[in-house]
């Protein structure tokens, strides 16, 4: 697999770096999943929220395309389809245990900020 492989992208659509609203960026520090073009879902960490100039949500990810290539970063249009934070209801408590749906809540938002913009 070649370090620019097309597949090993995120099915997100890219963020214009001018559409930016300057003072809008979220900083964020957790975790989600995302749907890469080959199909597949892979571990990210969201970076950052934001809002661009015509009123549509992004994220910012850092995602490992594979084991070989070191992490890669962009902005992208936030698409709930092709990104989900993990489900706490699924959470493994130990190996071969899920632990019971409403047992533990994310309520927190990302990073301790409160309000969070998708889930």
């Amino acid at each position: 697999m070649r370090p620019s492989d097309p597949s090993r992208e995120p099915m997100l659509e890219r963020a214009m770096p001018a559409d930016a609203v300057p003072g809008s960026t979220i900083p964020e520090d957790s975790e989600a999943e995302v749907q890469l073009r080959d199909g597949s879902w892979v571990w990210c960490q969201v970076i950052g929220q934001r809002k661009d100039r015509h009123g549509r949500w992004c994220i910012g990810i850092r995602w490992y395309a594979s084991p070989s290539i070191g992490g890669r970063e962009g902005w992208f249009l936030l698409d709930r389809r092709f990104v989900a934070r993990p489900n706490p209801a699924l959470l493994l408590v130990t190996v071969g245990q899920l632990r019971p749906a409403g047992a533990a809540e994310d309520t927190a938002g990302p990073a301790g900020v409160s309000g969070t913009r998708w889930n």
